[in-house]
C-alpha cells in the first residue's frame, strides 16, 4: 500500500467535545492524499470513542500523559507521509489548507517548512497585526536582520498554521518534550528557520479558536514556566551557522525580555531574576531594563501604574 503524501497529527487531552471539530477540517480538505493520527495525550474522557469512531484514514494512538511535545512527537513516529502538519485539536484547518501548502512544499524543494496566515477567535474571526508586513513567497533569515523584525522571525509559526517536510522535523529531534508544557515549538522551529528556507502565504489557512485553546500564552494561566530556548540552549547553538550566531544571541535576549515581563506579571519575580541572570544582554535594552528593574524593585507600584493607564484608578 502507497505511502499518503501527508500525515496529520493531532495531539489531545481531554478535548473530546472539540477534538471532531479538528478531525473534521482534515477530512473536507481539497488535497486528499492523507492520514490523520490523533495521538490522545492520557486523555480521561471520551476521546478514545470519538477518535476510533471514524475509522481510516483515522488512527488513534494513546499514551500516557506527557504533554504537548511528546504527543506530537509520538505522532512523527508512527507517520508515514514526506510532509507532516500539525493541527491542534481545538483548531480548524480552512479547506484550501493542505492544498496550499503541499503545492507551496513541490514546488520549491530548498523550502523546509511552510508557513500560513492565522484566524484568531473565538468568533469573529480577526487576522492578527503580527502578520503585517509579510508577504507571499519564500523567505531566509538574513544575518543583518535588525529592530522590530526580530522578535517577528517566528511569526506565522504556530505549530497548526504549517506544513514541514519530515526530514527536516526529524533532523532537529522534533517538538521539545523534556517535562515541556510551554515553548516546546519555539524551540524547534528556531533551528529550522537558522538553517532553512521558508516559504510563506500571507492568507489565513487556519481559525485558532482562543476561546478553547489550553496551552501556551492564549491559555490564560496564572503560571508560565520558562521555555526550553532559555533553560537548555545548547542544541541549538550546535545547529546555528556561524552566519546566525549573533543572530541567535540577539533573538534570545529579545525574546528574554518578552518572557521577563510577563514573569513579572504574573509574580514570578524568580523566574523574571533568573533570566536576567542568564541573559545579561537585557542590559542593552536601556528602556526595557530600567521598566524591569522598577517593576522588580516596586511591584506594587508597577501594578498601580498598569491600572492607571487602563483607567481603572483615578489619577
Amino acid at each position: 500500500m502507497q505511502a499518503p503524501r501527508v500525515s496529520v497529527i493531532i495531539p489531545s487531552y481531554n478535548r473530546a467535545d472539540y477534538v471532531s471539530r479538528a478531525i473534521d477540517s482534515v477530512l473536507t480538505q481539497t488535497y486528499r492524499d492523507f492520514e490523520i493520527i490523533v495521538v490522545d495525550d492520557g486523555s480521561s474522557d471520551a476521546t478514545k470513542e470519538v477518535v476510533t469512531a471514524y475509522g481510516p484514514p483515522v488512527r488513534y494512538v494513546y499514551q500516557e500523559n506527557r504533554g504537548p511535545g511528546a504527543a506530537r512527537n509520538h505522532g512523527i513516529r508512527v507517520a508515514a507521509g514526506a510532509y507532516l502538519g500539525f493541527l491542534d485539536s481545538d483548531d480548524v484547518w480552512m479547506p484550501t489548507f493542505l492544498e496550499k501548502t503541499v503545492v507551496a512544499l513541490d514546488g520549491h524543494p530548498e523550502v523546509g517548512v511552510v508557513t500560513g496566515g492565522i484566524y484568531l477567535g473565538p468568533m469573529d474571526r480577526k487576522i492578527p497585526s503580527h502578520l503585517d508586513g509579510i508577504e507571499t513567497g519564500v523567505w531566509e533569515l538574513s544575518p543583518g536582520l535588525s529592530g522590530d523584525w526580530i522578535p517577528r522571525v517566528l511569526s506565522g509559526f504556530c505549530p497548526a498554521a504549517l506544513l514541514a517536510r519530515a526530514e527536516v522535523v526529524r533532523k532537529y529531534g522534533g517538538y521539545y518534550e523534556q517535562r515541556c508544557m510551554l515553548g516546546e515549538d519555539v524551540y524547534l522551529w528556531i533551528q529550522v528557520v537558522l538553517n532553512h528556507k521558508v516559504y510563506r502565504i500571507r492568507e489565513p489557512l487556519l481559525w485558532y479558536d482562543t476561546a478553547t485553546s489550553g496551552l501556551g500564552l492564549s491559555s490564560g494561566k496564572a503560571h508560565y514556566p520558562l521555555e526550553p530556548v532559555f533553560t537548555d540552549p545548547d542544541p541549538i547553538w550546535r545547529n546555528c551557522p556561524d552566519r546566525h550566531r549573533e543572530f541567535l544571541s540577539t533573538w534570545l535576549t529579545v525574546h528574554a525580555i518578552t518572557a521577563i515581563h510577563i514573569q513579572i506579571a504574573k509574580g514570578d519575580h524568580q523566574n523574571a531574576r533568573w533570566l536576567l541572570e542568564h541573559f545579561p544582554r537585557v542590559r542593552e535594552w536601556r528602556w526595557d531594563w530600567l521598566r524591569i528593574r522598577f517593576k522588580l524593585a516596586f511591584p506594587g507600584a508597577a501594578g498601580i501604574l498598569r491600572r492607571i493607564k487602563r483607567g481603572l484608578v483615578p489619577c
